[in-house]
């Protein structure tokens, strides 16, 4: 059985995750209603990918949102 080691991140780093998990946690709040919050190792993961991603997420589903009010794009 493999031993899971916890991750070692410096305070500096560990504030910057924690800010980018409080956008993530307002951002899932603004379009599903509910509050959640995303482990830091995911948001290390995610905040390694292209931020222009998350952006396009968010656009769409602004976009589905301005849809189901009749708006036409």
């Amino acid at each position: 059985m493999e031993k899971k080691y916890p991750m070692k991140i410096d305070s500096e780093t560990r504030k910057a995750l924690e800010k980018r998990q409080q956008k993530f946690a307002t951002l899932i709040k603004k379009f599903t209603g509910k509050e959640q919050k995303i482990p830091l190792t995911k948001v290390l993961k995610i905040s390694v990918k292209n931020p222009i991603e998350l952006n396009f997420l968010e656009a769409t589903s602004l976009q589905k949102k301005l849809r189901k009010k009749g708006a036409t794009l």
